[in-house]
């Protein structure tokens, strides 16, 4: 199947950067992902229907929380193999407003988290992980945005009991926008046996008053309005057999139980504006995009399983979330980052090789290649070095030489062959020693991480 495609081009870049000389069955490496997520999975704790384990007397003994927390919940569709259709893929996001004792330009925490709804056992719990990854606690405000479904409003509840729970105002007015763009198909009037009425004008009108009701959240003012619009547009139909008023007709009445069902979780937006608080999931589409469409539905043929695609995810959002390197090191006390990071010194060429035990996502910085330094063929001490690892330098290109600094007895050398930044010549190092091949850690897939750490921890 497609789904295959992403295992066969891993299975490829594993054979160029690895030393491997047989060839990688890519069943092989999609079964080495599954194991690794489902060793994840295991992990996991048991699945509670609550998650308020206290009482209030002992929520107010805890200490002072960070910021509050703001959690969107959304939803994709991925397609399912053998033409059964598509299934649901819940995804969201945490976003932790500030942290007590850090810099107020320090960047907000931000965590995603992402399963297949019909196929996750513990969803609560994965939720209630993700914020706990981010200091929650039980005195904590959260808000909750989601667009009301049955599955992500279960998903929230019990979590918290600051929690507030809200619709979000993008979905709300994307269904309102439906019934502005349908109204302008309205015929301008109706006529009965004795007079002749006005159709396009007051419901367009009507509609506009809408959104303005519930931008202030008058839940009230907006059910008499619907139920207005409804009574005109069943004149029309009943008058003139509109095929565009009967569409906007059933429109209209699933807006008016839409609103109904909903009414305790419609908050006064332009209030919550004002006061510079989230009132859309608009933060939930790019994070829906970047873990879903973007690897399984945008410009992609694949058909995936609902197991398949929920293992992936939780490898997706662990590498989105900067914790996949951690993972390793928990299992695995003597995993090592996949980086060497080259940090310049004032003198540039005096520059030191430090390995970084952290995964470092800054972008200035780039993966360097590990050198291996040799004395040229020669008896003579003031010879120059060469590495090893990329090779003796050549007269032929210039460009291929091994800049090597030899500051004196005693002192390491150091090798030219890395990159630094793009341009051929950096202002920190010099002039670089040709093309190398170097490979971000953030631009690998997940699978490549996966079998990397596995080669190296002998799994």
């Amino acid at each position: 199947m497609g789904r295959l495609g992403v295992h066969r081009v891993t299975a490829q870049l594993l054979h160029e950067v690895l030393p491997i000389d047989e060839a990688l069955a890519t069943c092989s490496i999609r079964e080495h992902v599954f194991t690794v997520a489902e060793r994840l999975e295991q992990q996991l704790g048991e699945e509670q229907w609550s998650f308020i384990d206290s009482c209030p007397a002992e929520w107010s003994r805890l200490p002072i929380p960070n910021g509050p927390l703001t959690v969107g919940i959304d939803g994709g569709y991925v397609r399912a193999p053998r033409k059964e259709g598509w299934f649901e893929v819940i995804a969201g996001k945490s976003l932790l407003a500030f942290t007590r004792g850090e810099e107020p330009e320090a960047p907000a925490s931000s965590k995603c988290f992402a399963f297949v709804q019909t196929y996750d056992q513990k969803p609560k719990r994965r939720l209630f992980e993700v914020l706990q990854s981010q200091g929650h606690q039980l005195n904590q405000p959260i808000t909750f945005l989601s667009d009301g479904g049955d599955t992500v409003r279960e998903l929230q509840l019990y979590l918290n009991p600051e929690a507030e729970h809200l619709l979000d105002w993008f979905h709300v007015t994307m269904r309102l926008t439906v019934l502005q763009q349908t109204a302008k198909g309205l015929p301008p009037t109706t006529r009965d046996d004795e007079d002749t009425y006005e159709v396009r004008e007051p419901v367009r009108r009507a509609l506009e008053r809408l959104k303005w009701f519930l931008w202030h959240g008058n839940v009230y003012q907006v059910l008499q309005v619907v139920q207005s619009v409804a009574m005109d547009l069943e004149v029309a139909v009943a008058t003139s057999h509109d095929g565009t008023a009967r569409k906007l007709l059933k429109a209209v009445e699933e807006f008016h139980t839409y609103i109904a069902n909903y009414a305790s979780f419609i908050p006064n937006d332009g209030e919550r504006y004002h006061h510079g608080e989230r009132i859309s999931t608009g933060f939930v589409e790019s994070t829906v995009n970047q873990v879903i469409s973007k690897r399984m539905v945008k410009k992609q043929q694949m058909q995936w399983t609902p197991r398949g695609a929920h293992l992936l995810l939780q490898i997706r959002t662990r590498v989105l979330n900067d914790e996949w390197g951690e993972t390793f090191r928990t299992w695995y006390p003597g995993f090592r980052s996949l980086r060497r990071v080259w940090r310049p010194e004032p003198h540039g060429w005096g520059a030191q090789p430090q390995s970084d035990s952290t995964i470092d996502n800054r972008p200035a910085l780039r993966a360097g290649v590990p050198c291996v330094f040799s004395r040229a063929t020669g008896d003579d001490p003031t010879q120059q070095l060469y590495c090893r690892t990329h090779g003796p330098p050549t007269r032929r290109d210039p460009r291929s030489r091994a800049h090597v600094s030899h500051p004196g007895r005693g002192a390491p050398a150091v090798c030219g062959h890395r990159t630094h930044c793009n341009r051929r010549t950096c202002s920190s190092f010099g002039p670089t020693c040709g093309p190398v091949r170097t490979i971000p850690l953030r631009s690998l897939s997940p699978l490549v991480v996966c079998l990397w750490s596995g080669a190296r921890t002998g799994t």
